[in-house]
């Protein structure tokens, strides 16, 4: 099957542009925040008092993975489509800035520094009025470029050259691979090397999601470095031993994700409904996952782990055992009513208590999916005869075997 590299580089750069954006809000005052594809492909925004009277800078992300790229040129179709942006919604409030991976030649260098842009001014009218000129004539109709040059001369001269003054541009800039590097770079003085990489790379997989969620309404759309800072918080503590990583909370499971077979009839023993089925569902994905990044962090934690686990066996030994008593002699909606609020006290009430992962406390959902996922196992369940009600022969921690 052949591979459309186009479409692999554009996909690289949706992804860069986003992750470029944690960088640009990593550099940021406390006070200002960032967001994506909201008034561009990023903005900064420098205050978040004043969102619609404050100045704010405006990133467009041009991005390649091609080793070998042509100059930026006036003659540029992405320069051109970005000029046709910014001179449409030009505002003296605002900053612009163009990040290339591109080299740029002699005329547009005065864009990467501070040197006077009246010449490159003077090139770029010149060029406008030619496209416009021969789209007219229909010598070439100049599609990609036209309505760039149009924009732009449309803007008084004077408003052009206070546009040229606010542009900036990054040429030979950085790429994907190049990405946890320039965060690392913005976190050195806060970790030592060897958990650099580890606190990136969390770093990098929240702000995937937490602009996932902005994009979606689930989550605000501005982003403030205050978010930012208490996250690197958690995360260096987390890795300085004071807690655990939390790196499931706000994710969810994939939409294909079903519920395991066991899971789901335990509790469909207790009558307990669809709405259930799927909170154990995503608690269990999130737990699985997290346990797992944990052991990939640090193997030693399986200890812990196994520890953790028959805590919670015990806890809901505790629970379950009294309620076989006390259902004894109960008709089956009775033992299935009892059973699901031992359900429901697995998700709501068995989190808030004294389990602790080691010295740490463990996200909630931990609890809960690892309940899940010794239900699924049978090595837990619900019903006060869930032994007996599901074909299957299993073992609990410290149990004999029941038989089917």
């Amino acid at each position: 099957m052949s591979v459309d590299h186009n479409a692999v580089d554009a996909t690289l750069g949706y992804y860069f542009q986003t992750l470029y954006a944690l960088v640009v809000l990593l550099k940021a005052a406390d006070d200002e925040l960032v967001t994506v594809e909201l008034t561009d492909d990023v903005t900064l925004h420098h205050s978040v008092a004043a969102l619609d009277t404050i100045e704010q800078t405006r990133y467009q992300v041009a991005h390649s993975i091609n080793p070998s790229l042509p100059e930026l040129t006036i003659k540029s179709t992405k320069l051109w489509k970005t000029l046709r942006i910014w001179s449409s919604e030009y505002s003296e409030k605002e900053f612009y800035f163009l990040l290339t991976c591109a080299p740029v030649n002699e005329i547009l260098k005065c864009l990467a520094d501070e040197t006077d842009r009246a010449s490159l001014q003077t090139a770029l009218e010149i060029e406008a009025t030619t496209v416009i000129a021969e789209n007219e004539q229909k010598i070439h109709d100049h599609k990609e470029r036209i309505e760039g040059c149009r924009e732009f001369l449309k803007l008084a001269p004077a408003l052009r050259s206070d546009l040229l003054a606010r542009i900036r541009i990054c040429a030979n800039g950085p790429s994907i691979t190049d990405i946890d590097q320039l965060i690392g770079s913005e976190l050195r003085n806060i970790t030592r090397p060897e958990k650099r990489q580890t606190v990136v790379k969390r770093l990098r997989e929240y702000w995937i999601n937490r602009v996932c969620v902005s994009l979606t309404g689930e989550a605000p759309r501005h982003i403030t470095k205050g978010e930012l800072q208490r996250l690197i918080e958690e995360l260096v503590a987390a890795m300085s031993g004071e807690g655990l990583p939390d790196d499931f909370s706000m994710m969810q499971p994939p939409a294909d994700e079903e519920a395991p077979d066991m899971m789901r009839r335990q509790i469909e023993l207790v009558n307990g409904g669809n709405n259930r089925v799927n909170r154990a569902k995503i608690a269990r994905w999130k737990s699985r996952n997290q346990r797992q990044r944990w052991l990939e962090d640090d193997v030693s934690i399986s200890v812990h782990l196994n520890r953790f686990d028959q805590q919670l066996v015990n806890t809901w030994n505790d629970h379950h055992g009294p309620m076989c008593d006390d259902t004894a002699t109960s008709t089956e909606p009775e033992k299935q009513v009892q059973g699901c609020a031992l359900l429901d006290w697995s998700h709501f009430e068995a989190p808030q208590q004294a389990v602790t992962l080691g010295t740490s406390a463990v996200p909630a959902f931990v609890t809960q999916g690892t309940y899940q996922d010794m239900a699924n196992d049978v090595l837990i369940g619900w019903h006060p005869e869930f032994k007996t009600r599901l074909k299957r022969t299993s073992s609990s921690p410290g149990e004999t075997k029941c038989e089917q």
